[in-house]
């Protein structure tokens, strides 16, 4: 069949070389991780015979016909009787299935919007061991499973049958990795006992499905990279390729036509799996974060709360990962002394991460051109190669996910500081940063960071009604600090007590609610700072690795 190029502005891309609707249909929108609005999402096509029947158990599994196509994908059909056959969706598949690097190739090119990846954030050499029940798996540039990894232990669920990940893939089965497959039917006959009954929405996703979801939704759908990144996780940072990772809803929740959406946790079933999975072996990994809690409610999300700065994920009640009773038990001793309930509470994943060594509380999402000034790349090649973000609105990484030391260094060239009233003060502090300097969170979303009342870098709160938290120290990351001479200033162990990033904008603020490393944009800067003072006096420094840099003093309403 002559394949007809899709146009997006000046580039054509010809659906074989996207290859994107054949094995959308053949997978269906569960691959998805049904992040998708229903009215978006794919009928799957069953690709072989029907499974033979099975007796009664304690799972309903999902046949994935929960919506009508898309327009393209009917068009796609509609448009090749063949792609209709279930032997061509398979061969499909399986080609798909052995060229996963020539398909994930189109991440490179730029969407409607200019939007792309960097090559070297698509052709990674992943270190990741996806059989590790503690791999780190997240929206950062070095978090990705390599494009090679498939479990080689997966069973069908329920059936707990023996099963490859290609023919997963091909028949559209639910599979998860034997333990989990096994603990997950464990955990199914206890919900139904519970008279909640489980839905297994999405389990295993392999890396060749997911380049076409996400690719389907970047280019075919004319979506874009930056609505795309909102729905879908790209090629190896899905947790679902790890094959320990599911979506589970509740038959009931399912016969009411609902979907994945955060008010699951408040039903029942969703309360189950919040008080019950870990006794299982499962965690849910985007817990909801107390800065987006609904008033004192455990499972409610108040508008607009967006995105979870440690995960990098709005709260999932439904997306639960396998990692056995022997970390959960780890896991739990140690979320329970992070002080539950607050903004230091630990996540899985910060917990995993600080067991690998990082320090940090989080990933920045990949740099796409979407979010640049608070996205992270493995790409350290010279500004001159093409990057969708300018190279000092993004932070370069090594394989391990922290940023890569640089010589790179920030001088203070001039400070203002003025009086506003009796007890503020507001600095205008010049600063001049070369090319590669890293700095950290909190940062001022625009005009002047602002402290208020007792508020130092201990205890600041990133909205109105938040609750406070300390901002440690990230090695490496250089802030503003400044200090009271005299005058009301109470004294606090470690001195500087105000510190701020040296990057501004909501991109890089969006990351206030954790303790994140951002890129600092280059060149000279003007950094505002309101602080609650009555000093006549102040000091001003730069800080990193909890020492102060050049320290200088300045009286108020003078320039230095």
């Amino acid at each position: 069949m002559t394949q007809r190029p899709i146009v997006h502005g000046r580039r054509k891309r010809s659906i074989a070389a996207l290859s994107l609707r054949a094995l959308v249909v053949a997978w269906g929108v569960s691959s998805l991780g049904g992040r998708a609005p229903a009215q978006n999402r794919v009928i799957a096509v069953r690709t072989t015979s029907p499974a033979p029947a099975r007796s009664p158990s304690a799972v309903v599994v999902a046949t994935r016909a929960v919506a009508q196509p898309t327009a393209n994908a009917r068009a796609a059909v509609a448009a090749d009787p063949a792609q209709t056959s279930p032997a061509s969706a398979a061969r499909a598949s399986r080609s798909i299935a052995n060229n996963t690097s020539a398909i994930c190739t189109m991440l490179t090119r730029s969407d409607r919007d200019g939007r792309f990846l960097s090559r070297d954030d698509v052709h990674r050499s992943a270190s990741i061991d996806g059989d590790a029940l503690d791999a780190v798996v997240s929206r950062g540039a070095a978090a990705a499973l390599p494009s090679s990894y498939a479990p080689s232990d997966l069973l069908e669920v329920p059936s707990l049958e023996p099963i490859t990940a290609r023919e997963c893939v091909i028949r559209g089965a639910q599979c998860l990795r034997r333990d989990a497959a096994h603990a997950l039917v464990t955990m199914l006959a206890a919900m139904r006992r519970d008279r909640v009954a489980g839905h297994i929405h999405s389990s295993f996703r392999s890396y060749s499905v997911q380049c076409m979801v996400f690719g389907n939704w970047a280019y075919d759908d004319g979506r874009g990279f930056c609505r795309a990144a909102t729905g879908s996780a790209l090629p190896g940072h899905s947790q679902h390729q790890l094959g320990t990772t599911l979506d589970l809803l509740t038959a009931a929740w399912r016969s009411e036509g609902r979907g994945l959406s955060a008010d699951f946790g408040c039903s029942p079933g969703g309360r189950w799996l919040a008080a019950h999975a870990e006794e299982y072996g499962f965690v849910l990994p985007y817990p909801l974060f107390v800065d987006h809690r609904e008033g004192q409610s455990a499972c409610a999300v108040r508008g607009g709360a967006g995105t979870d700065p440690r995960t990098g994920y709005n709260h999932e009640p439904w997306h639960l990962r396998y990692v056995g009773p022997e970390l959960v038990a780890a896991f739990a001793a140690a979320r329970a002394r992070s002080a539950v309930g607050t903004p230091s509470e630990l996540t899985l994943d910060q917990w995993l991460r600080r067991r690998a060594g990082r320090e940090d509380d989080g990933d920045l999402p990949v740099c796409d051109g979407c979010a640049c000034g608070a996205c992270s790349t493995l790409d350290g090649a010279e500004a001159s190669a093409r990057s969708p973000c300018p190279r000092d609105q993004a932070l370069v990484v090594d394989a391990d996910g922290a940023p890569v030391a640089t010589r790179a260094s920030a001088t203070i060239a001039t400070v203002e500081a003025r009086r506003q009233d009796r007890d503020r003060v507001e600095l205008r502090v010049r600063v001049e940063v070369e090319p590669g300097v890293v700095t950290q969170t909190p940062v001022a979303a625009s005009g002047a960071f602002r402290f208020e009342g007792d508020e130092d870098v201990q205890q600041w709160r990133p909205r109105a009604g938040a609750m406070p938290r300390a901002y440690r120290d990230l090695r490496g990351a250089v802030r503003l600090a400044i200090e009271p001479i005299d005058g009301g200033a109470r004294p606090r162990s470690g001195g500087y007590r105000f510190r701020v990033g040296l990057a501004s904008g909501s991109a890089p603020a969006a990351y206030n609610g954790a303790a994140l490393y951002l890129p600092a944009p280059a060149g000279r800067r003007e950094v505002r700072v309101s602080l609650p003072s009555t000093a006549d006096r102040l000091r001003v420094a730069l800080w990193i690795d909890g020492h102060p840099i050049a320290p200088r003093e300045v009286t108020v309403d003078a320039t230095r």
